[in-house]
């Protein structure tokens, strides 16, 4: 087997793993949300949560053999490998939504964003860009069902 062999084998591998940490949170959380799978391209998947509470951040996923990326709310954004660090962190971060617990705070040309893990560990970003910003304003996400949220 060539090194582009042994890449593209680890890197579906990868994706599989992904897909069924995704499954298992799709489980858990299907009554609290609206599901749509898309296939966009040959090798390019995504997959959207809409809470059915109106206040609740929906998650957008594109997924392929080598990346993740992952949206949360407006503008709350992660681009992940599938490698296993990766995969822990998205499976940190897929719960924190659900349990409503991101805050995006938008100026005029960016919003910035802080997502607190069920370790207490918080993680921030900034994303600068036309739409992204407007009135100054900070939001926090409700709870997809403030008595059930999944709190991985």
């Amino acid at each position: 087997m060539s090194a582009d062999q042994g890449q593209v084998a680890s890197g579906t591998e990868g994706e599989a793993e992904v897909w069924k940490l995704v499954s298992s949170f799709r489980e858990a959380v299907a009554d609290q949300v609206d599901v749509k799978e898309q296939q966009l391209t040959d090798r390019l998947r995504s997959i959207s949560f809409q809470p059915t509470n109106p206040d609740a951040a929906p998650i957008w996923l594109a997924i392929s053999q080598w990346s993740v990326v992952v949206q949360i709310g407006k503008g709350t954004r992660f681009e992940l490998g599938v490698e296993e660090r990766d995969r822990h962190l998205l499976d940190d971060l897929l719960p924190a939504a659900a349990a409503g617990r991101v805050e995006e705070t938008t100026r005029r040309l960016w919003l910035a964003f802080r997502v607190s893990l069920s370790d207490g560990t918080v993680r921030v970003g900034r994303v600068m860009g036309h739409g992204y910003g407007g009135k100054r304003a900070t939001r926090r996400y409700a709870p997809w069902l403030p008595s059930s949220a999944p709190s991985g």
